[in-house]
C-alpha cells in the first residue's frame, strides 16, 4: 500500500459492530476482497457498514471468488435505495493468474447514493 499510495490509509474493521463515529462518511473508495463467503455477510452488517464509512456518491469495490455463497445477496442489497449503479464483472483471467489455482473472480462495483 505504501509503495503504491503513500496517502492511503488501511484499517481493520468488524463490520457487525457499529462503525465508529470519526469513520462516518470518511472515504471515497472502500476496497474489500474474499469477504463474502455466505449471504450472512450481508446479514451481518457488510453493506451498512460500507455506507456508512462512504461519502455520497463514495464507491464500493468489493473482489469475490465466483461461484461464492452470498454473492446473489450481496447484489440484491447493493439494488437498494442507498445504492446506485451496482453491478459485477468478471476480472480478467490474466490478473489472477499468478494464484495458480484457476478460480475466477468477480468484482462487485456500487455507488453510494446520496441518499441516508
Amino acid at each position: 500500500l505504501r509503495a503504491n499510495a503513500p496517502r492511503a490509509t488501511a484499517r481493520r474493521l468488524d463490520w457487525s459492530e457499529p462503525v465508529p463515529d470519526e469513520l462516518r462518511g470518511a472515504f471515497d473508495v472502500v476496497l474489500g476482497a474474499d469477504l463474502v463467503y455466505s449471504s450472512g455477510a450481508v446479514a451481518s452488517g457488510l453493506c451498512d457498514a460500507a455506507a456508512a464509512l462512504l461519502v455520497a456518491r463514495g464507491r464500493l469495490l468489493l473482489c469475490v471468488p465466483r461461484g461464492r455463497h452470498g454473492v446473489d445477496a450481496l447484489e440484491t442489497a447493493l439494488r437498494s435505495a442507498r445504492w446506485r449503479d451496482a453491478g459485477t464483472m468478471m476480472l480478467d483471467l490474466s490478473l489472477t493468474a499468478e494464484l495458480g489455482d484457476g478460480h475466477a473472480f468477480l468484482l462487485v462495483f456500487a455507488t453510494r447514493s446520496g441518499v441516508g
